[in-house]
């Protein structure tokens, strides 16, 4: 639910029953017009058993990784994709992001935000939790992946 609010106003292909979906997603962030295209590997709710498409791995210039925070087993699975994403792209570090959807049902959380936390630093990823109610925090995420792919970008330029 929240992939389709965050890219409520934007083109789309695919429909509801496609395990890849595409978003275009155009946002400015710390004053730059930002052009952002979002592939979705597996947006059916339950679904996250469904392998990742390792071609798909290789395309990206940046990652976000989504669990839900009342989902064991979504954790799992997220914490193999950056492992995935070394091995592909043969390198060490890139700019990823892991993150915890369903903040505001704490009641039923079954992974903890310091869990998460220790997993993104061990793998170089940024971490944070959202809340599929409040999209904006989902635009907080992004701006954050976006800083870090800035940064990252910066970074190999001064070698």
């Amino acid at each position: 639910a929240n992939t389709r609010q965050f890219a409520n106003t934007h083109e789309h292909s695919g429909d509801t029953t496609d395990l890849i979906n595409s978003y275009w997603r155009t946002c400015i962030i710390d004053g730059i017009l930002v052009h952002v295209t979002i592939e979705v590997i597996s947006d059916i709710p339950g679904s996250y058993a469904v392998g990742l498409n390792d071609a798909h791995l290789k395309g990206g210039d940046l990652y976000m990784f989504i669990y839900s925070i009342t989902s064991r087993s979504s954790f799992d699975y997220v914490c193999e994709c950056p492992r995935r994403v070394y091995e592909w792209k043969e390198t060490d570090s890139l700019p990823m992001m892991i993150v915890g959807n369903h903040c505001d049902k704490d009641k039923d959380r079954q992974v903890l935000a310091t869990e998460s936390r220790a997993f993104a630093n061990e793998t170089g990823c940024g971490s944070c939790e959202v809340s599929e109610h409040d999209v904006s925090s989902l635009d907080l995420a992004l701006a954050d992946l976006v800083r870090s792919k800035w940064a990252f970008d910066k970074k190999r330029r001064e070698r």
